[in-house]
């Protein structure tokens, strides 16, 4: 039983609360996700971090400041 709990454990995302991203999901492929409403659009917009498992560094946080998709 011990292995198949492992086994199920892997497979269930990873969710964190970032500062500025908000509530993010880690893929296992190595990047985290978030989503937020782009203004100049009116709609919601996914959007990839680049980023291990401990999640965001502030250059990441940095460079959506710059562009403006998270406000």
């Amino acid at each position: 039983m011990g292995m198949i709990k492992r086994i199920l454990q892997s497979l269930r995302p990873i969710y964190m609360q970032d500062p500025f991203f908000g509530r993010i999901r880690f893929q296992k492929v190595g990047f985290w996700e978030a989503s937020t409403l782009f203004k100049p659009l009116g709609t919601r917009v996914e959007v990839t971090i680049d980023a291990d498992e401990k999640g965001p560094v502030e250059a990441e946080r940095e460079f959506y400041r710059e562009i403006g998709i998270f406000t």
